[in-house]
């Protein structure tokens, strides 16, 4: 939320991953043990759930 407080909305998926980064003081995105993958949409859709969900059973 910090990076979208401070860009606002209506910037390609690559500006807030490179943000984020900023924000993580990191070469890539991870937080803990979760990797952080950005998405840029105007609601959430079953197909990101599933591609998630997806990712989720090889880790």
């Amino acid at each position: 939320m910090e990076v979208h407080n401070n860009l606002g909305s209506g910037f390609l998926e690559i500006v807030y991953k490179d943000a984020s980064q900023y924000e993580f003081h990191a070469d890539f995105v991870v937080y803990g043990k979760i990797i952080l993958e950005v998405k840029a949409v105007s609601e959430i859709y079953d197909k990101s759930i599933a591609q998630a969900l997806n990712y989720l059973s090889f880790s």
